[in-house]
């Protein structure tokens, strides 16, 4: 049938509304066409009766109020509303008497039954039932109707039932009709007849005159309506004689109203339509704030418990899980006292309850403070708010709101405790020192026996021990022993619990707790409670902190929450402290590297000032490092190599030009007792962020230069007899023609 539209809670094939429309085009065009067909052809007064005319006004009329009157009835139906059960009875009665009306004209089914003047009484029974409908339908108040199939099944039974009523008496009246057609007197009738569609259409243009309109979404349709019925009452009244000109136009203009009541359902549908848009663009917009209220509920920093009328629990948020221990699918279906509240308690808040769930009216919200229980059965002070959201009439349903009630000082650490902790790593200088004595101040500090810090092997993915802390005694020494050789595994003990979930934990008594490891709980240590923390270095856990104690201590949530926020600090402690370590470490290698460097070694910034000056370098120049940090770098060239060795260090130190990285000159180095030597400077560019940092290699080449003389001497002499030998005098005489040509200047060779 092709895509669906949505028609008000149903939907209608496109291709039937498709047909609806191509018939309104047609049946219109041939009421329009066949009426001016009979005020052109301006029928003489006697009139002139068209075969064809009358089956296809009246056939065209019962197929619109079928048409109008099965909308109609859909609509009621569908929405469950009264307004349109008029238009159903216009479609069952009217479409039932034209019917009737075109059997009796055309002789199809009635001629047998009905006399000749009977099917002129078919005709005013039809044009009377439209006005008399419409009536109705400007009288029918809106509401909504209980049984909508009931309500339009008896409409139709009414109407099928005075159409039977009509032609029954149609029939009775046949004798009486035809002995008035003898004596010349059903004229008269006609024209009373005529007066009561008169009656009838000025009756309906009062109550709308009056404001009675009926459905507004029917105003214009009724309107338009009832103009033409007007129109069509006039035209019949001006019409003379059977088959006129005025009698042609009028037959034209009882379809008219039929056609308007079907645009106006049309139209009902395209608005049902928007109003269902709107309805599902409401409902999407419920649901998300529904989600968001959920969310909003389950991420609230209180728990929100919800109940019925009885206390029934059946809503239960992830802080009510957390605060009392019990999972939303345990608690659900078990009344709230029972579940959130103190023995002593629970008969008191079952009261409320009561007289809140009971309460007709909405009443104002209850708040009360109380004992709560945790599931693992130890107290916890509450404050507890009941109130009933819903409003008048709807059905009873109960939210409480529940928070922990803190003491002022309960869960605050003392600063001693902070100090304990802070202090080894100020004062140590490793981490190796600082651990044992952090984890020290942590048991003082607290009344525990033993402390210990586990790191993370990431690469056999468990837990080794690495700095601990006992107090002096054989049982907590071997204990300490046995753990320095144990492993644990993710999610094994006490340990392997925290290191896998990241929560802190605390054993109240480690006999009867089961997440403790038999490691964990050694009978010659007589160890009662323990704990872990975890350490973490950003998102990371890279070790835990365990704790025992020989005492039976129990942590309420409270202090457990503070100790672990100081095991996230103690994270950055560590992490800063090794960092330390290292760059100690790395520092000192580098030192060490080069104070055993054979060559001298400086570095100077970018105005020439020396900043460091390494061992080799002091025993280079005889200087100490003291003598020349701070010190321009010309201290350590001989004055007479100034003039060539400074421009060329200032044009590699100045600013904003680019150089290469490294650059080598040969000059004459200057000692601290004032000689000279030759003197090899290197110096290196190394960025620094947005400086530079300036390194000189310092080598003393006073044997290779010696060695390069040698080697250049005995080039160019004799070994016997030291005078130069022909190389020397190949040589000086090359470069003497190179001189005369570039001086052109004549030269003289004596041999």
């Amino acid at each position: 049938m092709g895509d669906w539209i949505p028609l008000g809670l149903r939907r209608l094939p496109r291709t039937v509304v498709a047909l609806l429309g191509a018939h309104l085009t047609v049946v219109l065009a041939s009421t329009v066409g066949a009426t001016g067909v009979a005020v052109g052809l301006f029928l003489p007064p006697g009139g002139t009766a068209l075969a064809w005319f009358i089956p296809l006004v009246e056939g065209a009329t019962v197929l619109s109020v079928l048409v109008a009157g099965a909308m109609a009835g859909i609509d009621v139906i569908v929405r469950q509303e009264r307004s349109a059960l008029p238009y159903v009875g216009i479609g069952a009665a009217v479409a039932t008497l034209w019917l009737a009306h075109l059997f009796s004209f055309t002789g199809l089914l009635l001629p047998t039954l009905v006399g000749a003047r009977d099917d002129g009484l078919l005709f005013h029974f039809g044009r009377i039932a439209m006005p008399a409908l419409l009536v109705w339908a400007l009288v029918q108040p809106p509401g909504s109707l209980s049984n909508p199939r009931r309500a339009v099944t008896m409409v139709v039974v009414v109407a099928l039932t005075a159409v039977g009523a009509a032609v029954g008496v149609t029939m009775a009246l046949d004798p009486i009709l035809r002995s008035l057609s003898v004596a010349g007197h059903f004229t008269d009738v006609n024209t009373g007849l005529l007066s009561v569609e008169t009656i009838a259409v000025a009756t309906a243009g009062c109550l709308f005159a009056l404001g009675r309109r009926g459905d507004p979404r029917f105003a214009a349709a009724l309107t338009g309506a009832l103009i033409l019925l007007g129109f069509e009452a006039i035209a019949q009244d001006l019409s003379k004689a059977p088959f006129d000109a005025a009698w042609y136009a009028a037959a034209a203009l009882r379809l008219d109203p039929a056609l308007l009541l079907m645009a106006g359902l049309l139209s009902l549908y395209g608005s049902s339509v928007r109003a269902e848009r709107v309805a599902q663009a409401r409902h999407r917009m419920l649901e998300e704030l529904e989600a968001n209220l959920k969310l909003t509920v389950e991420m609230s920093p209180v728990a929100v418990i919800s109940t019925d009328r009885r206390g029934t629990i059946t809503g239960w948020n992830s802080r009510a899980e957390a605060m009392f221990g019990w999972s939303p699918p345990e608690a659900i279906g078990q009344h709230l006292w029972t579940m959130v509240a103190a023995a002593d308690w629970q008969r008191m808040l079952r009261r409320r309850v009561h007289r809140l769930g009971s309460a007709g009216a909405h009443q104002p919200p209850l708040a009360m403070e109380l004992t709560g229980i945790h599931r693992d059965g130890h107290a916890l002070p509450i404050e507890l708010m009941l109130a009933s959201p819903q409003g008048p009439g709807e059905q009873i349903s109960l939210v409480s709101l529940v928070r922990e009630l803190v003491p002022p000082d309960v869960g605050v650490l003392p600063t001693s405790l902070r100090v304990a902790v802070t202090e080894p790593f100020a004062t140590a200088p490793t981490w190796a020192e600082a651990a044992p004595r952090m984890l020290q101040g942590i048991c003082d500090e607290l009344g525990w026996d033993i402390g210990e810090f586990w790191v993370v092997d990431r690469e056999a993915d468990v837990l080794r021990w690495e700095h601990g802390w006992q107090r002096p005694s054989p049982e907590l020494e071997r204990f300490t022993a046995l753990r320095r050789e144990n492993k644990v595994l993710r999610g094994r003990g006490i340990l392997g619990v925290v290191w896998k979930t990241g929560t802190p934990y605390w054993a109240a008594d480690l006999r009867r707790d089961s997440k403790a490891s038999p490691s964990e709980v050694v009978a010659g240590a007589k160890l009662r409670s323990g704990g872990a923390f975890a350490i973490r270095q950003g998102s990371d856990i890279v070790g835990v902190l365990a704790f025992f104690s020989r005492r039976r201590i129990r942590l309420d949530r409270f202090r457990l929450e503070r100790l672990d926020e100081l095991a996230r600090d103690l994270g950055g402690l560590i992490q800063r402290k090794r960092s330390e370590e290292a760059m100690r470490a790395s520092g000192q290698r580098i030192r060490a590297v080069l104070d055993n460097v054979v060559d001298g070694l400086i570095t100077f910034d970018d105005q020439g000032r020396i900043e460091s000056f390494n061992p080799a370098a002091q025993r280079l120049f005889g200087y100490e490092a003291g003598e020349v940090i701070g010190q321009d770098l010309k201290l350590l060239i001989a004055e007479s190599h100034h003039a060539d060795f400074i421009p060329q260090l200032k044009n590699t130190l100045r600013p904003g030009t680019r150089h290469a990285t490294s650059a080598a000159y040969e000059t004459q180095g200057r000692r601290k007792d004032a000689s000279v030597f030759p003197l090899e400077f290197s110096i290196n560019q190394v960025r620094l962020g947005n400086g530079r940092l300036y390194i000189g290699l310092l080598r003393d080449i006073t044997e290779r230069k010696a060695l390069t003389e040698a080697l250049e001497y005995q080039a160019l002499h004799d070994s016997l007899t030291g005078l130069p030998n022909r190389t020397f005098v190949v040589d000086r005489l090359e470069q003497a023609v190179l001189a005369a040509q570039r001086e052109r200047q004549a030269k003289a060779l004596l041999v």
